[in-house]
């Protein structure tokens, strides 16, 4: 079986062919320590959340945009949860905006304080929460969830395309949407790791310097085809969509977005294209494990060193 690396637009600058020749082998636990797997599960039922490799953190806590409606004598909000473990949901207001209704799935659910802010603690599953929050006039902020990373915002039925976000605070008096100024500018670099084994793991760094006002704009795809997400880290609000794009709310300065995906589809190239924002040319890497199979890489590769790659990437 043979996969390519292939960049549309423009050649990648590091080629890679890999020629895969050993078959995968999967290790399962001692037949003697099968019993114990529902003991271990219950006193840790982290272990069944998601994970990237080399030991990242586990994710127990997926969950979409957060909806927000303001309209007369009220604020509306709704949001998808999957938790893969019992735990708390954090939901918008604080104690002068305390929700008034939430439903769960359609279902009426009691409202909690966490950490000061109105949540609730569900089993794990999917759930759609639907709420709402009395006002006698609009404020002028609401607090967010700590986890809420993207907001789609509307206000008496006009929908705020750049919702602006401060201190974990949603601002409710703008109505206004911004133009792109000459100022504004957006440069994406894209760095990836490639480490072999079974699953097949890719890391992505995405290294993103933005200059003019705070602003959404939409990068690109941000994985090939065949892969599935499982870990994204970014100071940045952003979301991806169904499609595989990602959408980051910007602000001026550098930042860095971390992703964490697997193999899940037998594939026999790797291709990722250019569009929107996206670069032109990416540099790939890829890390062997001879434990698992002999790899042949072939293609001409270049000096790590004299990139902006991680370190702990250059030596592969």
């Amino acid at each position: 079986m043979m996969l390519r690396i292939i960049k549309a637009v423009c050649s990648l600058l590091l080629l890679t062919t890999l020629n895969l020749n050993a078959a995968p082998n999967v290790i399962e636990a001692p037949q003697a320590l099968k019993q114990w797997r529902g003991w271990v599960v219950h006193q840790y039922p982290e272990l069944n959340c998601s994970q990237g490799p080399e030991n990242i953190r586990r994710n127990c806590h997926w969950h979409s945009a957060l909806d927000v409606e303001v309209s007369t004598g009220q604020i509306t909000f709704s949001q998808q949860h999957i938790l893969e473990k019992q735990g708390w949901i954090e939901l918008p207001g604080d104690t002068d905006s305390w929700p008034s209704v939430v439903r769960v799935n359609g279902y009426p659910e009691k409202i909690m304080r966490h950490n000061q802010q109105p949540a609730l603690y569900l089993a794990p599953g999917e759930h759609l929460i639907e709420g709402s929050i009395s006002i006698s006039e609009v404020p002028l902020s609401l607090k967010l969830p700590s986890s809420s990373t993207f907001v789609n915002l509307t206000i008496n039925g006009k929908e705020i395309s750049q919702a602006s976000v401060d201190n974990q605070s949603l601002l409710l008096n703008q109505v206004k949407v911004k133009v792109a100024k000459a100022s504004d500018s957006l440069n994406v670099q894209v760095y990836r790791l490639i480490r072999d084994g079974y699953p097949l793991w890719l890391e992505s760094k995405i290294e993103v310097n933005v200059s003019g006002e705070r602003r959404i704009e939409t990068l690109g795809r941000v994985l090939p085809a065949g892969f599935e997400l499982t870990d994204i880290r970014s100071k940045l609000p952003l979301r991806i969509d169904a499609q595989g794009n990602m959408q980051v709310q910007l602000d001026a300065g550098r930042h860095v977005i971390h992703l964490q995906a697997r193999l899940v589809d037998s594939v026999e190239q790797f291709k990722v294209e250019a569009h929107n924002n996206w670069p032109d040319q990416e540099l790939w890497s890829f890390a062997p494990n001879r434990s698992y199979r002999i790899v042949d890489v072939q293609g001409t590769p270049i000096d790590g060193g004299q990139t902006n790659m991680p370190d702990r990437w250059k030596a592969f």
